[in-house]
């Protein structure tokens, strides 16, 4: 048996934590790992611009803040079974599944050339969003006991399910007119392989897949 845990945090509210072991039993071998990651930051802009090509806009000036928070897990295990020396079996299963949550909020300002406010908005919005895959892969080797010859069978399945969800609130403050827009995409993908092979070595230079 053997197994290993480590965890770490750092000044960036990001943590890490990770578990792996492994066993074998005669003929089993099992091992499995798994990873957990959390992170949260939190940060603030500010930007002053000016057109020279216009009097009415000359200048603007943009302030905001974002916060942001995310979750990531994977997990995934590998196991195989040697029945005897010429059939072997192994089966691999992985997974993930990731979440973050975003949050934003700014202030949009104009002014003509005489710095007089001519517009003005706040842009309030917060996303959902989750990423997730999920694996498996079955294996079979035989082994036969002339020389050259092996059969394989092998089956793969993938699905990927994502979503988010995206709201947005423009709100006038000053000559401007607001709006609301929602915004939602649900993805799928999945997809499933099967791969037979043979193969017999019939002479040093011939042999049929």
């Amino acid at each position: 048996f053997n197994g290993k845990v480590n965890a770490s945090i750092n000044t960036l509210s990001q943590s890490v934590n990770n578990l792996y072991f492994a066993t074998k039993a005669k003929k089993f071998i099992i091992s499995a790992n798994a990873s957990l990651n959390h992170w949260e930051y939190e940060d603030t802009s500010e930007s002053n611009r000016e057109n020279y090509y216009s009097n009415e806009n000359r200048f603007t000036k943009t302030s905001g803040n974002n916060d942001y928070k995310g979750t990531w897990l994977s997990a995934g295990s590998e196991a195989s079974y040697e029945l005897d020396s010429l059939n072997l079996f192994s089966l691999t299963i992985s997974g993930s599944k990731s979440n973050g949550i975003n949050q934003t909020s700014s202030v949009f300002s104009g002014f003509d050339e005489m710095n007089a406010l001519t517009s003005q908005f706040e842009n309030n919005g917060n996303s959902n969003s989750d990423w997730n895959s999920f694996s498996t892969a079955f294996d079979y080797q035989r082994s036969f006991h002339r020389k050259g010859r092996l059969f394989t069978f092998s089956y793969r399945s993938d699905f990927t399910p994502n979503n988010g969800l995206n709201n947005t609130e423009i709100d006038g403050l000053f000559n401007y007119s607001g709006y609301q827009q929602k915004i939602e995409t649900d993805n799928h993908y999945s997809e499933q392989t099967l791969q037979i092979d043979y193969v017999d070595l019939i002479s040093k230079k011939s042999q049929i897949e």
